[in-house]
């Protein structure tokens, strides 16, 4: 489980506070840094002295932020399956533990497919 905690709307601070071993590269971290430049203009028309957010901000910009955010959101999944997997497999080893104190005498295979074809 990842126990982070971090009370900002940077997308940026949130990704820099990550522990070292799931901390992003640095490019993702400057695409973040691009999207936390467009939360505040974008969102109110008073940002800024004359004229509607949509008068600055381009197409190319929308399209630039959308790439960002889905390699920013494939980063996330990928560090969430990377942590589920880290404890699936400490589980397992607990499981493992646990069958060889009490003396289990059978090996314990969990979600194994080569496995469970091999013994067949």
């Amino acid at each position: 489980m990842i126990n982070i905690e971090v009370w900002d709307h940077s997308v940026s601070r949130k990704l820099e506070n990550f522990p070292e071993n799931l901390k992003p590269q640095a490019e993702i971290i400057d695409m973040a840094k691009e999207l936390d430049r467009y939360y505040i203009p974008s969102r109110f028309s008073s940002f800024r002295p004359e004229g509607a957010p949509l008068d600055y901000y381009t197409k190319i910009d929308a399209e630039r932020a959308k790439r960002y955010t889905g390699k920013i959101i494939g980063f996330l999944r990928s560090k969430i399956l990377q942590t589920q997997l880290w404890s699936n497999n400490q589980r397992t080893q607990e499981i493992r533990q646990k069958a060889l104190e009490k003396g289990a005498l059978s090996v314990i295979l969990v979600g194994s497919r080569r496995a469970m074809k091999d013994k067949g």
